[in-house]
């Protein structure tokens, strides 16, 4: 893969503040930039990001030589919980990334400083306040590890495990 095309469709946030940190599933969901007025499924009116990155591979946010919080935090119980053979990881608050997410992302301005990535579709993103987002792929099959895409716009890259793709509209997928 060509890092410098990686890089330069990632390049689109610096600056950017982070403004939303949620996940679908165990899909982490980034959201960055000014809020902006957009239609969900449900043809309502809400206030969503300027772009948002999904990311469908490992990753992890560091601070201080700590992970702060990472992909597979998803799969742990929250400190409320204790781990049982029928715990649910998928129900919202009972995860320890749910947990952290609410309070470790409420009081720490995030605004991207710079942005690097590598070959294989990995890159980090660097903030202001010291805190790093590693992402970093780690199969084999090409099968879409990320995504960056622009709401309310045409604009959408996918870093699959062995390719990448820019797209320009959504509905020419699905047709």
């Amino acid at each position: 893969m060509d890092k410098r095309i990686i890089l330069e469709n990632l390049e689109l946030l610096n600056s950017f503040p982070m403004c939303s940190v949620y996940r679908v599933a165990n899909m982490l969901i980034l959201g960055f930039g000014s809020l902006v007025q957009v239609q969900n499924f449900r043809g309502e009116t809400v206030e969503d990001s300027q772009f948002r990155l999904h990311v469908q591979c490992p990753w992890r946010l560091v601070f201080n030589a700590d992970i702060v919080l990472a992909s597979g935090d998803v799969f742990e119980p929250n400190s409320q919980t204790e781990w049982t053979e029928d715990f649910n990881w998928d129900c919202f608050g009972m995860n320890l990334f749910d947990e952290k997410s609410e309070a470790d992302f409420s009081d720490i301005a995030y605004q991207v400083k710079d942005i690097s990535a590598d070959a294989l579709g990995g890159f980090d993103i660097s903030f202001h306040s010291g805190h790093m987002l590693e992402v970093f792929p780690s199969d084999s099959v090409d099968e879409e590890n990320w995504r960056l895409f622009e709401t309310n716009s045409e604009y959408g890259f996918v870093v699959n495990g062995k390719s990448f793709y820019s797209y320009s509209d959504i509905d020419d997928e699905c047709e």
